[in-house]
């Protein structure tokens, strides 16, 4: 725990710190970019001024990112992630939500995500899992086998528009795919959004994490000129409980766009 990542875990391990003051670095990769760039901001709470800048340009075609910056790791069970974001004000949303990040198994399947996103200006967080029943949890929604968006039920904070918010997130893997073990917790600016230790996951490992601002689902185009503005990210895993399983998962072929 620090004042930086105030919900890291004590005994978290380091994974991946980039300060996003460029398209790549300390080990990220761009494997899309139609409407990326390196920017500058004053305001950027922890590495100013330089930031990455998504643009969403009049016409944008929602279902998509403007780039997809990606780092991949040894296989975890175990996951801390923190990053900080400013979404432009205005901001035309879409009815399906806007994704900010994605945390991926097998190589980024779209079969096996989770997504942190906003959707009417709450974070919400979507496990993609098919054949993984995670009906039984609390506010929220979605299929009984499959997609399940969960939403927050400790506090309610709001992603206000054009200001730096600090996105956290623990996770860790159930036991086994029925064991109702898993743990999803979240916060924005420190304050916890959700706690659900009963979450099912399915077996594979995360091995890749994406910045990979995806705009809606299926249907619209941008009206507008937005932004999402990216100042850091940081990635960890943690010793407690379950066992990571071996490293060897490290250099998977670069992801390629997906269709939410």
């Amino acid at each position: 725990m620090s004042a930086t990542w105030p919900n890291e875990p004590a005994d978290a391990i380091l994974i991946t710190d980039f300060p996003m003051s460029g398209l790549v670095g300390s080990g990220w990769n761009v494997s899309f970019n139609s409407s990326c760039f390196v920017a500058s901001d004053a305001t950027a709470p922890l590495s100013p001024s330089s930031i990455i800048e998504h643009r969403y340009p009049v016409g944008f075609v929602a279902g998509e990112a403007p780039c997809i910056h990606f780092y991949t790791y040894a296989g975890k069970k175990k996951l801390y992630i923190g990053f900080w974001i400013k979404i432009s004000n205005p901001w035309q949303s879409h009815p399906s939500g806007n994704k900010m990040v994605y945390i991926g198994k097998d190589n980024l399947s779209p079969l096996q995500t989770i997504f942190i996103g906003m959707l009417a200006g709450k974070l919400w967080i979507q496990l993609v899992m098919p054949g993984i029943n995670n009906s039984h949890l609390d506010n929220s929604d979605g299929d009984v086998v499959g997609p399940r968006n969960i939403h927050p039920n400790v506090n309610n904070p709001t992603v206000t528009l054009g200001v730096w918010h600090r996105i956290e997130a623990l996770l860790q893997h159930s036991t086994n795919t029925t064991s109702q073990d898993g743990i999803v917790r979240w916060w924005i600016d420190g304050i916890q959004g959700r706690e659900s230790t009963n979450v099912n996951f399915s077996t594979s490992s995360w091995v890749q994490t994406e910045v990979a601002s995806v705009w809606g689902g299926v249907g619209g185009t941008k009206s507008e000129l937005d932004t999402f503005l990216y100042d850091h990210i940081h990635l960890s895993s943690f010793t407690s409980t379950a066992t990571d399983p071996p490293a060897g998962t490290a250099g998977l072929p670069e992801p390629t766009i997906m269709i939410a």
